[in-house]
């Protein structure tokens, strides 16, 4: 017996942060068999979850290939669907190690198990509600995360504003997995995967400048925007491509670890920020922006005049 659950719908999700709008629960019985009822026609994604059965205080932990999951895409007609089989297949492991690459010395143990990295899905391909697949790295700098089933995903190095705080003169570089940078790029994960690396570098990179109005006075009231000029990550939204921050009191602004790359930036009204960072906006704010390039380790100045979205 297993719940079974069933995502998607029409009209069609124009970004994958948004909701499903339809989410329908069905629980199977001692034959495996299940039913959905009222479905309305669309697309959907099929889902369910089997976790191993928890180990006893004197037997070994189940290994990360029991259990299993159903990620199966499903066209439901006006007439409704019967007779579906779903095989479930086994989670995967993935697993690596963070890295801190620089002259600094590096946080001390206690810190970085404070530290962790995430798996976010990417579309509805995997569509885990409850919460985001996230580990911890241990005192010597290893995480491992099992039993993910497979997907696409986006990586994402994750720290709470205390620790960052903590750990100053270091910033968030690429993660990498066999020599390829999978920062911000969505992958697929279909087997065990290893060696992933996490790295923190204090080769920091840094775009500063000066925010003004039409009448050249300093703003400190306006948003600066800086996201990639690379289409395909719009609608990833991660904090390494896509930014939004305010200017001082003095109308500076200040980005630190900015990756190397192309990038649009931009200051506009604070009341025109409603629908940032939606790919329709973004596609318009390069109209008005200010092409920029950032290479490894640059810092680089940048004055802006703020502008409206037209």
């Amino acid at each position: 017996m297993s719940s079974l659950r069933l995502s998607g719908g029409a009209p069609p999700i124009s970004t994958p942060w948004q909701r499903a709008l339809t989410r329908v629960v069905a629980v199977s019985d001692s034959a495996g068999r299940f039913m959905f009822v009222g479905v309305p026609a669309g697309q959907y994604t099929l889902q369910s979850e089997v976790m191993p059965p928890p180990s006893g205080p004197n037997t070994p932990p189940p290994p990360a290939s029991r259990g299993g999951w159903v990620n199966d895409p499903v066209t439901v007609s006006e007439g409704g669907v019967a007779g579906l089989t779903l095989t479930f297949r086994p989670g995967v492991q993935i697993s690596g190690r963070i890295v801190f690459d620089g002259s600094k010395p590096p946080p001390p143990p206690d810190l970085i198990t404070r530290l962790a990295v995430s798996l976010e899905p990417n579309g509805f391909g995997v569509n885990r509600t409850e919460s985001l697949y996230l580990t911890n790295f241990d005192r010597n700098g290893q995480f491992v995360m099992s039993r993910v089933p497979p997907g696409r995903y986006v990586m994402t190095f994750r720290a709470f504003i205390a620790d960052r705080r903590a750990m100053p003169d270091w910033e968030t570089g690429p993660i990498t997995l066999n020599g390829k940078d999978i920062s911000d790029h969505p992958f697929t994960i279909t087997d065990d995967i290893n060696g992933i690396i996490v790295t923190q570098t204090d080769h920091n990179s840094e775009l500063t400048g000066t925010v003004r109005d039409a009448a050249g006075n300093t703003d400190a009231t306006a948003a600066v925007l800086l996201f990639t000029a690379e289409r395909d990550l719009w609608t990833v939204r991660t904090v390494r491509c896509i930014r939004s921050l305010r200017a001082s009191e003095k109308g500076v602004y200040s980005v630190r670890g900015v990756q190397p790359g192309d990038y649009y930036l931009v200051a506009i009204p604070d009341a025109d920020m409603g629908d940032y960072p939606d790919p329709r906006m973004l596609d318009s704010l390069t109209h008005i922006a200010t092409r920029i390039a950032m290479g490894p380790s640059e810092r680089k100045t940048q004055d802006l005049v703020v502008k409206t979205i037209k």
